[in-house]
């Protein structure tokens, strides 16, 4: 007797995920196939006939949700039509009232942000979001593909790099206090290894995309302090500064009377508004 369910195996569903050439519908039975487009977007979806109309509704994306989760989503989608429920319909009224992207993000953020030292890294965070995750902002949290966070990505992917990055990663730890907070189930659409690793192009490696300013010239350096040092105004001494300290700028910017010691020559910076969060001590006699 020929199997008119679970049709298709693990093996299977990965071998036509991994073929670039694979297209159309492929049945696992009771109303579950596996759809692949011309387009190469793979998914799970669910069909069935009501009033001698066919109607078709997606279980997610195949890369994320496996072939044992949707086939007990489709199991549950097939007892609704049985007792003469719409699936689609069930669905929208479940989703109704969901945490979307963009309350997870804030709710994710409250709770991490205390481990961050820098306040810039906070308004950086989400700012980012705001700036280049707007279309999954208001998309229920539980709803968001690696479609979707693609499209969010592929815009910055080959020009701005660190910026795709960092926004990836967040997106990441986004979804995954979401699923660790039942408001989504399966796997993360945003991992990198494995899934939107074949869905974006390579970068150019780090070091070729680096571009540092040009450094002035060891034998000029004399004669560009002395110019510096006839030049009035605070942006001056600051950058004089930064040189004869090897400090950061947000450092020198910041700086106390209380934190130098002018009989030792010695500048000594507290913990907190150190980068790496430990005191350093620079001293510069010259610049006393």
């Amino acid at each position: 007797m020929p199997r008119t369910i679970h049709r298709l195996s693990a093996v299977q569903v990965r071998q036509l995920l991994d073929d670039s050439t694979a297209e159309g519908r492929y049945a696992d039975g009771n109303g579950l196939y596996l759809q692949i487009d011309n387009s190469g977007g793979k998914s799970w979806i669910f069909i069935w006939r009501r009033g001698g109309r066919r109607r078709v509704m997606g279980l997610g994306p195949a890369r994320t949700v496996t072939l044992a989760d949707a086939r007990k989503l489709a199991k549950e989608a097939d007892a609704m039509v049985r007792k003469g429920d719409d699936p689609i319909v069930e669905r929208k009224r479940q989703i109704v009232g969901a945490l979307t992207f963009g309350q997870a993000a804030q709710k994710c953020f409250a709770e991490v942000e205390a481990g961050w030292r820098s306040h810039d890294h906070r308004i950086v965070w989400q700012r980012s979001l705001t700036a280049h995750a707007k279309s999954l902002l208001s998309k229920p949290v539980c709803e968001v593909t690696t479609d979707d966070v693609a499209k969010v990505l592929r815009p910055l992917w080959l020009t701005k790099y660190e910026t795709a990055i960092r926004l990836r990663g967040r997106i990441e730890r986004i979804l995954d206090w979401a699923k660790a907070n039942d408001h989504r189930e399966g796997e993360n659409p945003a991992v990198w290894k494995g899934n939107l690793k074949h869905r974006l192009p390579t970068q150019p490696r780090k070091l070729q995309r680096t571009k540092h300013h040009p450094a002035l010239p060891y034998d000029e350096i004399p004669a560009f302090m002395a110019k510096l040092r006839a030049t009035e105004g605070v942006g001056a001494r600051v950058l004089e500064f930064l040189i004869l300290t090897a400090a950061r700028s947000k450092e020198a910017l910041s700086a106390q009377w209380t934190e130098i010691n002018f009989e030792q020559a010695l500048w000594t910076l507290p913990g907190e508004r150190m980068k790496a969060g430990i005191l350093m001590s620079c001293r510069c006699a010259s610049a006393l």
